[in-house]
């Protein structure tokens, strides 16, 4: 499309064929929108879920920390619509991120679950999207739009109060325009960019979740088990895997971190 530089789009990857679907924007492109469901520039609903899912799970278990993570991921299951040949996808006409997948993670014990903990990320489950909690007090779904079971019941009788939210959050909850809350989430963002706290999902705990995606895309690229080192953010038993971590930066579009 006019106005389109699509080597700089690229950026780091090495540009490939321009596709596109004519009549429309859905269909097997590269470019905006669609290009979740390409590992060259995402890691489709593993990663497009996984940040609004993931994150949130590994909050409730207090595993978004320093140091904190899985300690092995294993898939369980995995389906491509191309074929894999070191992780890397053969065929380049189609979407090639994984079409179905059960990856099982493995959290070390904490003071939530003395015994360690099982996460299990998967692209179809019959409580539908969101994340399905089990624990030794009952079982209970939550998503983008709702919340069900037990635990949920009960607080008709025993609600949440605003200082044990805030108390989670660890920061005042913003005053909402209107009252009702729906702007609360972008209000607690404005207020970051000003210096007044953080945002409740931080950087430094999103990175934690988002490793756990990207290791589980790993995993079943490769259709093998992984052991995570949380600390020192290594894979420890596949060197094919932990070359995964990172890519070749393309000449012109280096991009160095300070950290």
């Amino acid at each position: 499309p006019a106005g389109l530089d699509w080597d700089a789009w690229h950026g780091q990857v090495e540009p490939y064929e321009y596709r596109w679907k004519e009549g429309g924007n859905w269909g097997k492109t590269r470019g905006h929108y669609e290009f979740r469901w390409w590992y060259e520039y995402s890691g489709g609903k593993m990663t497009d879920w996984g940040a609004h899912h993931v994150d949130i799970a590994q909050w409730a278990i207090k595993q978004n920390g320093e140091g904190q993570g899985p300690t092995s991921i294993e898939p369980v299951m995995q389906k491509h619509a191309v074929d894999m040949e070191n992780g890397m996808p053969v065929q380049k006409d189609r979407y090639n991120v994984a079409l179905k997948f059960d990856v099982k993670c493995m959290f070390p014990a904490n003071d939530i679950a003395p015994d360690g903990c099982e996460m299990r990320i998967v692209s179809d489950h019959p409580n539908g999207n969101g994340i399905f909690f089990e624990g030794t007090e009952g079982r209970f779904h939550v998503s983008r739009g709702s919340m069900r079971g037990a635990p949920v019941e009960a607080l008709e009788q025993n609600p949440i109060t605003r200082e044990q939210i805030e108390e989670v959050y660890g920061q005042p909850l913003p005053e909402a325009a209107g009252g009702d809350g729906t702007n609360a989430h972008m209000q607690n963002f404005f207020n970051a960019l000003s210096g007044n706290g953080t945002t409740v999902s931080d950087v430094a705990s999103h990175h934690k979740a988002m490793c756990t995606c990207h290791l589980a895309n790993i995993a079943v690229r490769l259709d093998a088990p992984l052991q995570w080192d949380a600390a020192s953010e290594q894979i420890t038993n596949n060197d094919t895997a932990q070359a995964m971590q990172q890519r070749t930066q393309r000449s012109g579009y280096e991009i160095d971190v300070d950290v």
